[in-house]
């Protein structure tokens, strides 16, 4: 049996700790994850989603300002063999990472070398992949450059939000990493170098929340996905601010999209909510006369809402959509 050291702090890491914890093949000998945060609006200090999972498992937790002497010297008292990383959120040194004497392994939700990284989901939303892939690394000294050990390929249908494939991601990871490190660490595989160009993904700012229906239709679709929950993109119509937390369809949509030809739907409508659909949601205009479905939408300080709730409580939002309804 194998001792490991888990390092993770987002929620995307909580499966594969509990898949760990509850496989034959490893004993989790401590968890290191980032200082408690203020959350919320009333700022109060809280644990990450992973120090919670481990004080429910009755697991050891670290917490470090640096990985410098005093963490590597708490660390090293754990015994373990390996180290497995997934949404840690600090680069490691190389004498942290010669603690452990079977390696490190991160797991990063992109097809390494591509999509390198802070944001690597939500790059393969912006960037209206496909597909993406799950890939097991080495822990490199320069960021996700370590060894490929293994890639999980899955197919995106262009209605994935940050959220959902987060939580996809999650699950999947959980069901095959205990049994594939187990065959790491007994040398049942081996690694291989990355091949090809890599390219890299930035922290997302909420600065880039504001939409620009001036856009391409499938930009603005996936702008919404790729943020939500965690930013919501918003517009503003007569000095209000909407947030836009919902779309309708994926690429099958967005190949064709509804086309407004009506005359009386003119560039400078552009970004303003045009008709309606029963099924599909509040229509934006967007360029090319081509209209953006929104079916979830939030007012500041309010609840979020489906389409036919939130027209219900904001009258003035109806009383500038022409009487269309298709």
């Amino acid at each position: 049996m194998f001792n490991i050291l888990f390092a993770g702090t987002s929620d995307i890491g909580v499966e594969t700790l509990k898949s760990l914890y509850n496989s034959n093949f490893f004993r989790v000998v401590g968890v290191l994850t980032s200082l408690d945060k203020p959350r919320g609006r009333s700022l109060v200090f809280k644990p990450s989603p992973i120090k919670e999972e481990a004080i429910n498992l009755n697991i050891p937790v670290f917490q470090f300002e640096s990985l410098k002497t005093e963490a590597r010297n708490e660390i090293k008292k754990l015994n373990a063999d390996s180290m497995v990383c997934f949404s840690y959120g600090k680069i490691f040194g190389p004498k942290f990472l010669s603690l452990f004497k079977y390696g490190s392994f991160n797991i990063h939700p992109s097809d390494l070398p591509n999509l390198r990284g802070p944001a690597p989901i939500q790059y393969s939303i912006l960037n209206q992949n496909k597909k993406s892939a799950i890939s097991i690394q080495s822990i490199g000294l320069e960021m996700d450059s370590g060894d490929i050990w293994y890639k999980k390929y899955f197919d995106l249908n262009g209605t994935e939000t940050f959220r959902s494939l987060t939580s996809f991601i999650s699950k999947e990871v959980s069901t095959f990493f205990p049994d594939l490190l187990n065959d790491c660490l007994n040398g049942r595989i081996q690694p291989e170098k990355q091949k090809g160009e890599a390219t890299y993904t930035s922290i997302i700012s909420k600065t880039e929340s504001l939409v620009d229906f001036n856009n391409d239709i499938t930009e603005i679709h996936a702008s919404i996905r790729a943020f939500y929950p965690n930013i919501k993109v918003y517009t503003e119509l007569f000095g209000k601010k909407l947030f836009l937390c919902g779309v309708y369809g994926g690429f099958d949509y967005l190949s064709n999209p509804y086309k407004i030809e009506s005359s009386d739907f003119t560039t400078d409508r552009i970004g303003s909510p045009v008709i309606v659909s029963k099924e599909r949601g509040i229509g934006f205009l967007c360029k090319d006369n081509n209209i953006l479905f929104v079916n979830s939408l939030q007012s500041p300080g309010k609840k979020e809402m489906g389409f036919k709730d939130f027209l219900n409580g904001n009258k003035w939002l109806s009383s500038i959509i022409l009487t269309q309804i298709i």
